[in-house]
């Protein structure tokens, strides 16, 4: 996380500022959550990139969501 964080400062990928309403909001829920890990919503984010389209489609942010808590739990991981 810390490797990511340093590389998007450096290339100045994301500011912000530039966030509009709806998804300050959306990072404020996510961040109320109970479950809530620092490096969740962007693990998440690239695995819906990685993951994201295949035969059966394209899957939910909410399906790959889902999918990983139920790998945290197997991996017996913090969920």
């Amino acid at each position: 996380m810390e490797k990511f964080i340093f590389e998007t400062k450096r290339r100045n990928f994301v500011e912000l500022a530039e966030l509009v309403v709806e998804e300050r909001h959306i990072l404020g829920v996510i961040r109320q959550s109970e479950k809530y890990e620092l490096g969740l919503p962007l693990e998440t984010w690239q695995r819906f990139e990685k993951e994201g389209t295949g035969e059966a489609g394209s899957l939910t942010v909410q399906e790959l969501v889902e999918e990983f808590l139920v790998r945290q739990i197997t991996e017996r991981r913090s969920a």
